[in-house]
């Protein structure tokens, strides 16, 4: 009988803490540029980019293959609903 032990373990090395701290910095300059055209929906606009902040730095601290893909494939979802604002 086949068993797969899942598991969800964080690493901080030392290429994933420099994507890391650049997500948190072109974040809000992404953010404050955006504002500028953004009219309607902005609540939306907000939460997608806070979703892609959250996804993208488990994307870059995950260990297993798996959810690596998985917040990969998590991140386009909320890039697209943007690009539809």
């Amino acid at each position: 009988m086949f068993t797969y032990m899942f598991y969800y373990e964080l690493y901080l090395d030392n290429l994933s803490i420099s994507f890391i701290v650049l997500t948190t910095f072109l974040i809000p300059i992404t953010l404050g540029l955006g504002l500028i055209n953004i009219k309607y929906r902005l609540k939306e606009y907000l939460i997608y980019f806070l979703l892609i902040e959250f996804l993208l730095i488990n994307f870059f601290l995950v260990t297993n293959l798996l959810l690596f893909y998985i917040y990969f494939e998590a991140v386009l979802i909320p890039m697209f609903l943007i690009i539809l604002i």
